[in-house]
Formats: structure tokens, sequence, C-alpha cells
């Protein structure tokens, strides 16, 4: 909770300041609308708003959930509720590397399974797969997830491409006909890009197509 209230207050601010900057902008153009023949359907405030809070809210956003995932680590957070609530979770989330039972990273690869089946991602009916794959979707097909984390900005070690990229890698290799689930949920976005251009570059074109991105932007709560 303390947490949110920070980040909150942050993008509170931001919003006042930036809420400002529309209706000054707005008065300029009322100022000039006589001797202006350009016209639109959205106002300028609305314009330069609007692309502002997605160039200053969104890496807020990124940020609350990488310290979320870390904080949940700790024990200090949880699954968002209405994914424990899901009908398939509790079996989706049961590790059968772990005797079946469920651990912090099974919850959360179950969240992605989830969250993936709903956005169309990956095809409905997903149900927990065998030792060594996450899922089975409705189509038979055998997926594992990935989830690569940045580091906090306080922490001293930075993110390992060669890491991120190579579990990926080494997986689709091992397993045969294994699609992978890569959840960039905890990832700044420069992260997100390096990844994505290290597949690009050290992986096949034919095992490229068999991974899919998701990103979650609710999984935990604290």
């Amino acid at each position: 909770m303390r947490l949110k209230l920070f980040v909150l207050s942050i993008q509170s601010i931001v919003l006042f300041c930036l809420v400002g900057l529309g209706f000054y902008s707005s008065n300029i153009k009322e100022g000039q609308r006589s001797i202006s023949s350009y016209s639109t359907s959205r106002s300028v405030s609305e314009i330069s708003c609007s692309s502002a809070l997605r160039t200053f809210l969104s890496p807020l956003n990124i940020e609350e959930n990488i310290m979320l995932w870390h904080i949940f680590k700790e024990q200090g957070a949880s699954v968002n509720p209405k994914y424990l609530s899901h009908e398939d979770f509790d079996s989706l989330a049961s590790d059968p590397d772990h005797n079946f039972k469920q651990t912090q990273t099974s919850q959360l690869e179950a969240v992605s399974g989830l969250y993936a089946q709903e956005r169309g991602i990956i095809a409905a009916g997903i149900e927990r797969g065998p030792e060594g794959t996450e899922f089975v979707d409705g189509n038979g097909i055998f997926w594992d997830v990935k989830t690569p984390i940045s580091p906090l900005l306080t922490h001293s070690w930075r993110f390992n491409i060669e890491n991120a990229g190579n579990s990926i890698k080494h997986k689709l290799e091992a397993v045969g006909n294994i699609h992978i689930l890569v959840d960039l949920s905890y990832m700044r976005q420069r992260n997100v890009s390096d990844l994505k251009k290290w597949i690009k570059n050290n992986i096949s074109q034919d095992l490229q197509h068999r991974i899919r991105y998701v990103t979650v932007p609710d999984a935990i709560v604290d």
C-alpha cells in the first residue's frame, strides 16, 4: 500500500502539472482561433497532455511492477485476488517439478498463462502441463514461461541479456516443439528492446516462430 501511495503521489504531481500546461495551451489556441484556418476534432491540450501522460506515467507503472515483483519475492506482496479466484488458477499453479506444490514462480506463471489466454495470445483451454512445461493450450501446444526481471534502481547488479536470452534459446533447442511465453511485465523498456534484439540475432527464425510475448499489468498487488 505504501508503494502504491508513493507512485500515485508522483503521478498526481505530474498530472497536475500537465493539466496546467494543457489549460495554458488551450488558452493560447483560443486566442489564435480567429487567425487560423486549421481545425481538428481534438484540442491542442488533449493531444499534448495525452502524449505527455503516456511518456511520463508509463515508466512509473513499469517501475511499480518491478518493485512489486521484488517485494513479492520477499513475501511482502501477493498475487492479485482476481487471478487467485480464477477457477483454473490452482491447477495451473501446481508445479509438477515441485511435487505439485504452488511456488511463487508457478503462481506468476499461472497468471501469465491466464492473461495470455484472455488476450488471445495462446489458444483457450489451457491446462497444467507435465514436468518441464507450464501448460498445454487448447490446440495441444506445450508452453514454457520465461519471466526476465529488471533490477531495482538501487541494485548494484545489471540485467544480464545473455542469461535471459540463452534461457529461452536453450529451452527451445532442448525440448522438441515447445513454445515459449515470455512475460515482459517486470522489465524496463530498454531491457525489453535488448532482449528482443538478442533473440532476433541469436535464435533461428524457425525457433523464433515459437515465441510469444505477454505483459500483465496487474499480476501483483501489495
